[in-house]
């Protein structure tokens, strides 16, 4: 099973369904047609609206990563919002990690659906994870986004025997809880958290903020937080296409 995080070891059950469930068992469009109309169902299908946003604005911490000139906001129209339609990370050279831990090392891109709305495509430095524990290569969706002081499980577990469930906040209740909970003076961009801003787009793997030189347990760590705070505001679950892969000496050393 995935483990996550900088210098954390446990299992990850970061895991995201991608099964459509439909009462009865008929298919996903004829039940949709039945229940919202066949001229509904195309205006939807046309793409101009979108079931999932950004993230809901009832999201933990929501807009709390926000700048003069980024404001988290929910996600209305293809057409009239600017979104990223493609995440490309690529990994082409080797370094070590704080612990002598070889890790690729790259660039990720991001690109944006070109409408009125779109902003200029921008990079941002990566690390990802060693051999064994490395960045899956591939071709993904992003199915999940979290916001400025999540935490993996191992590290909320950790959190709450050292500190207390209290000391952790969320939409769940017990062990669910996964967001660091500032302390008296703090806000939620103070708080130590291990996933910070994550984008999951692989099952457990996402992309998240994290040092430079920390290996990551099979995610990929951005280590600019301003880019990253762009990249998270403005992906889109359903939509947004992430495409990972190892050219060079990163490829001879991680590559299959």
């Amino acid at each position: 099973m995935r483990t996550h995080d900088a210098g954390l070891t446990g299992p990850c059950p970061e895991r995201s369904s991608r099964r459509v469930l439909v009462p009865g068992g008929a298919h996903p469009l004829s039940a949709l047609q039945r229940s919202v109309g066949n001229r509904a169902t195309q205006r939807l299908l046309a793409g101009d609206l979108v079931v999932q946003p950004y993230r809901p604005k009832t999201a933990m911490n929501f807009g709390a990563a926000d700048t003069s000139a980024l404001i988290e906001s929910t996600f209305k129209s293809q057409k009239k919002d600017p979104w990223l339609s493609l995440i490309t990370v690529e990994f082409d050279s080797v370094v070590a990690d704080s612990n002598g831990v070889d890790m690729p090392k790259g660039i990720a891109t991001a690109t944006y659906f070109s409408n009125a709305a779109a902003l200029p495509s921008f990079s941002v430095e990566v690390s990802g994870g060693p051999r064994a524990l490395r960045s899956d290569p591939g071709n993904f969706t992003v199915g999940r986004i979290e916001g400025v002081g999540y935490n993996d499980p191992t590290n909320a577990a950790v959190i709450a025997a050292n500190q207390g469930e209290g000391a952790l906040e969320g939409p769940k209740r017990g062990a669910h809880r996964r967001y660091t909970k500032p302390t008296a003076g703090q806000t939620p961009m103070d708080v130590s958290a291990s996933m910070s801003l994550a984008v999951f787009y692989n099952a457990g793997e996402a992309l998240h903020f994290a040092p430079a030189n920390a290996a990551s347990h099979g995610c990929v760590h951005v280590v600019d937080f301003g880019p990253l705070t762009q990249l998270n505001y403005h992906s889109v679950v359903g939509l947004t296409k992430v495409k990972v892969g190892y050219t060079g000496a990163a490829k001879a050393a991680f590559a299959p």
